[in-house]
């Protein structure tokens, strides 16, 4: 259920929201994401603080086994810096996302429209 926004053509950045579960027995320490249409992809949490909404990157994310973490707008998601090409409604890539221990995985994006506030079906 990983999904982003479409983005205008001279857009640098964009976001990763989705659910994304560990069906694992061990906790999932993400230690890199990377997609071939970004130079770089890191975890972010928006926070309104004293009515300014601002972002921090989140240095260490741990997935328990077997619990599920919701990114969505406004909170936690995937920030995707130097954007290749625009995101296309319609189009999907591949996030490709390896734990601390070495275990890697992917999730297809889905691409939704510009203002898209929830998950693409």
């Amino acid at each position: 259920s990983a999904w982003a926004r479409a983005t205008v053509p001279a857009a640098k950045t964009a976001a990763i929201y989705g659910i994304f579960t560990n069906n694992s027995d061990l906790p999932w320490v993400i230690a890199e994401l990377r997609t071939e249409f970004a130079g770089m992809a890191m975890i972010h949490r928006s926070s309104l603080i004293d009515g300014m909404m601002k972002m921090s990157t989140i240095e260490i994310l741990t997935i328990a086994p077997g619990k599920s973490l919701t990114l969505e707008p406004s909170g936690l998601h995937i920030m995707l810096m130097g954007l290749k090409s625009p995101l296309k409604q319609g189009d999907s890539f591949n996030l490709h996302i390896t734990a601390k221990n070495g275990l890697k995985t992917r999730a297809q994006i889905k691409v939704g429209s510009i203002g898209q506030m929830s998950a693409v079906n």
